[in-house]
């Protein structure tokens, strides 16, 4: 064999991870190097690459393999994946961009992993086995983070936080899972109890006490309006649609002959059993999708959320919903 026909190469698989390559004879061609390479470094180069090598004519600057003759018998090799390879996924520190991906899944209960490239998939798995043994905590490039986020996002993206159909929370059992997942609290209860807490002197009845405080806080804060008997839902963000009695004795009918929440125009919840729960149910629904509150009730649901829940934004409250909450404990 003679000692020119051999060829070491540096073969950079991946962004950070080189490995040596000796070969007693030359490819007869780079799609033969290729192919040598991917059986060598099996699965881990399972996709269409192409190769670029340091070429000594210009300092060291890579230039694309297309012909195994210009490979120095002793060199720096790279493999890039190759554009029409449907697999690549990018690993420049250029800025995240959105996606053009269909949101056709609804969002899981437990979320998957995507594969992210292969140096990043390599890195990961060395990481977890040093962890293993040694104990050492693994510490990303940029680009390998940058890979990480951009296949998060385009899995994230393709699940569908807030479905159009609203499938995914059209129970009230469903919604009350989702806030407790959301909060680690029970939605009603902490409602129920907060409320009690701030009704004078007694429990509040959700039928009593209840009505009386969501009465007051509808009053103060709320413009009530008739409604024809069939109202155009299509432009409400944020509605109470409810069945009443042909003679209502007042505005605000606490048991109507059936109650539905409207979100987005599309109702979403049917047959709420009064008027106190479809209002939780309607609060708990655009706090787990991360709605905005509509203009109109922002003081409403601020004082639901920052008072009764507890549920903290870290803004202050409005001089307005302070006056309300030291007027209800003084009051307790």
């Amino acid at each position: 064999m003679a000692e020119s026909d051999r060829l070491l190469l540096r073969v950079f698989i991946a962004t950070d991870i080189a490995h040596k390559m000796l070969l007693p004879t030359r490819p007869t061609s780079v799609q033969e190097l290729i192919t040598i390479m991917r059986e060598k470094f099996k699965p881990h180069l399972d996709f269409d690459f192409n190769l670029q090598y340091e070429d000594p004519d210009f300092g060291g600057q890579l230039c694309v393999l297309s012909d195994i003759t210009e490979l120095p018998q002793k060199a720096v090799a790279k493999v890039f994946r190759s554009e029409s390879d449907t697999s690549s996924t990018g690993t420049s520190d250029t800025e995240l961009l959105p996606h053009a991906l269909a949101r056709v899944q609804t969002w899981p209960d437990v979320f998957p992993l995507p594969l992210f490239s292969y140096d990043v998939e390599y890195v990961l798995e060395a990481g977890n086995t040093a962890y293993q043994n040694t104990g050492k905590t693994l510490k990303l490039t940029r680009a390998q983070k940058h890979d990480i986020l951009e296949n998060m996002a385009k899995t994230m993206h393709t699940f569908e936080a807030y479905p159009s159909d609203n499938s995914a929370l059209r129970l009230e059992s469903q919604i009350c899972a989702e806030f407790h997942r959301i909060t680690n609290m029970n939605l009603q209860s902490k409602f129920y109890a907060e409320l009690d807490k701030h009704s004078p002197r007694q429990k509040a009845a959700r039928t009593g006490k209840t009505a009386e405080a969501m009465r007051s806080i509808f009053t103060a804060f709320d413009v009530l309006t008739e409604q024809e008997d069939e109202p155009d839902i299509a432009d409400l963000a944020v509605a109470l649609l409810s069945v009443v009695n042909e003679d209502p004795s007042s505005l605000v009918q606490f048991s109507p002959v059936r109650i539905a929440i409207v979100l987005e125009g599309d109702i979403v919840l049917n047959e709420g059993p009064n008027l106190a729960d479809a209002f939780l149910m309607m609060f708990g629904l655009m706090y787990a999708l991360h709605l905005d509150y509509p203009k109109e009730l922002t003081h409403t649901f601020n004082f639901i959320q920052k008072v009764l829940m507890g549920l903290d934004d870290f803004k202050p409250l409005s001089p307005r919903l302070l006056n309300l909450k030291n007027d209800l404990l003084v009051k307790v």
